[in-house]
């Protein structure tokens, strides 16, 4: 990054005019440049550290991949056997509003007035 890039960008963050970003930028340069940050009417030990950590802009390499979520392969018994719960919930007397939330995973209905749902989990070998 060169310094007029360096200058608006530090100009966009801080909402200021060139010239502060400006001289924000050439305080930054003074900074990084001395070895044990001893300037002018400077702050010294674990003050210095922290103002050095408040000046950076925030700049950083990006990598050169992208995180991508996992896809996750369809459980194919998970679903034979919600199904075949589901047909059986649904012939039994007084089952209402039966509804598959999850069609590996949960069902929903409701019993004599109560309100109850299934949770198939699927053990890892």
């Amino acid at each position: 990054m060169d310094k007029e890039q360096a200058i608006e960008r530090i100009r966009q963050g801080l909402k200021c005019s060139k010239e502060e970003a400006e001289e924000v930028y050439n305080y930054d340069c003074q900074v990084d440049k001395t070895p044990d940050g001893s300037l002018e009417h400077d702050l010294h030990g674990q003050a210095l550290k922290n103002a050095r950590k408040a000046t950076r802009t925030g700049t950083r390499q990006t990598t050169a991949y992208k995180f991508s979520k996992r896809e996750r392969k369809p459980d194919f018994s998970k679903q034979a056997l919600i199904s075949a719960i589901g047909d059986c919930l649904q012939n039994f007397e007084g089952i209402e509003g039966f509804s598959i939330e999850n069609p590996e995973r949960l069902l929903s209905f409701s019993y004599k007035g109560e309100k109850f749902t299934i949770t198939l989990t699927k053990k890892r070998k």
